[in-house]
């Protein structure tokens, strides 16, 4: 396939990768409470997959999707005949893996990579997302300096700890707690005469202290009832979580706008293409119906905000602002990163973007399945079924209507129910 008339003297695929990324706080898919500017800006200068679902929530790293375009499903039964890696070793094109997770829990993902290991030594989300971003940025240099083609992936641990961001990233937040607001209140409150005397700078500043020293108390009481294993959690703890998952990506969406002011160029000149993806979303508390779902297990860990992903491509040529939404899933990644490199392959599963963002085809899959244990899920456009074998349960949703799996319509829709279970075997044998 063409792509362009121009032919680059060397491409560079990049993918940033992150363990866990809630797309609920990407104000480009909708949230109204992240603050992502750059990720925004980034959107508009690309395609945004708005359904990117997992294929597989295991621990294991045994293997992946994103090496050898083979679903979790498919994986049961066989073993990958060719990986990304393998690949490309035969056309000349160097496989680079720059990650801060520890190299024993890649199993056998990173064989064929140029694999480099950066451990945080910081507390901070842009300083540890940096060193990754810098030590990605030292490899691409080099590779323009050699006119070499190469994908460069980095991947990123960091979200599931849930640290204190930076004061700075902290702020932008700081009204979403209730007890924050209790002080903007009563400073609201006070008489014009009071007003007059506080509104110097000390007063400011004594309320900026009072706020903050309010905002880490809270903080550190949350994640001391999160380390102790709290299975009920008040309102105001449920708001802290989000506001430190929205704060710490706020952190990394600051270090991405640096990142990404650094690819411009080579984006611009068809030589470079920007995949940015997640293993799994991340499950935030924000209402009474999803902690509910959380106590009642209804969905077990395949609730939307896990399996839901992001990802975003840019590269030149393509509709700027786009949104696709086809279902797309990891074992896609692959495939569209060889398509651009112009490698001819095929894979088991994945289905190469590219020609869906072209207008070749308007549909890469009817269905989806995703595993997670005991559970599995199997998705179309319309339907989502859940089911745990071990368990007996079997549940229908309604899709996209339906955004927080409240309503079983299982017993309402029995040949929808017969008709995607059918589908769950027939998945298994293709």
């Amino acid at each position: 396939m063409d792509l362009s008339a121009e032919q680059p003297e060397f491409r560079i695929a990049v993918v940033l990768s992150f363990q866990q990324l809630p797309l609920k706080l990407l104000s480009a898919y909708g949230s109204e409470l992240g603050q992502t500017p750059h990720f925004d800006r980034m959107a508009t200068h690309g395609v945004l997959f708005d359904q990117h679902f997992a294929d597989d929530l295991g621990d294991t790293r045994s293997r992946h999707a994103w090496w050898d375009g083979m679903t979790a499903v498919r994986a049961e039964s066989l073993s990958a005949s060719s990986t990304l890696s393998t690949i490309c070793s035969n056309v000349d094109v160097e496989c680079h893996l720059i990650s801060d997770c520890q190299p024993a829990d890649w199993d056998v993902a990173p064989q064929g990579w140029k694999t480099t290991y950066l451990e945080n030594q910081t507390d901070s989300a842009t300083d540890g997302l940096g060193q990754l971003i810098d030590a990605a940025l030292t490899t691409i240099d080099q590779l323009r300096q050699d006119r070499q083609s190469a994908i460069v992936w980095i991947h990123s641990e960091e979200m599931p700890g849930l640290p204190i961001p930076g004061m700075e990233f902290l702020e932008l937040y700081l009204n979403e707690l209730p007890q924050l607001a209790e002080v903007e209140e009563e400073f609201a409150e006070t008489s014009g005469e009071e007003q007059n005397d506080r509104d110097d700078e000390s007063d400011q500043a004594d309320l900026h202290s009072e706020q903050s020293t309010l905002a880490f108390g809270l903080i550190e009481e949350t994640l001391s009832l999160l380390s102790e294993g709290a299975t009920e959690l008040e309102t105001i703890h449920l708001k802290t979580i989000n506001v430190l998952a929205a704060a710490r990506l706020s952190e990394w969406d600051h270090a991405l706008g640096q990142f990404y002011e650094q690819l411009t160029d080579d984006l611009d000149a068809g030589r470079m293409m920007l995949l940015l993806t997640s293993d799994g979303g991340l499950p935030l508390f924000e209402s009474q119906v999803s902690q509910q779902l959380e106590r009642q297990q209804q969905a077990g860990p395949l609730q939307e905000e896990s399996v839901h992903l992001p990802l975003l491509m840019i590269q030149k040529r393509l509709t700027l602002g786009e949104r696709v939404g086809a279902l797309t899933h990891p074992a896609d990644l692959p495939a569209t990163i060889l398509n651009w490199l112009q490698i001819d392959h095929e894979f088991p599963d994945g289905k190469s973007l590219l020609a869906l963002v072209n207008g070749d085809e308007e549909e890469l899959h009817k269905c989806l399945v995703c595993r997670a244990g005991d559970w599995e899920s199997l998705r179309e456009q319309k339907w989502l079924l859940i089911r745990n074998r071990a368990l007996g349960l079997e549940k229908l949703y309604i899709k996209p209507e339906d955004r927080w799996q409240v309503l079983d319509v299982s017993s309402q829709h029995l040949d929808e129910t017969d008709r995607l279970l059918a589908l769950f075997d027939q998945s298994a044998d293709d």
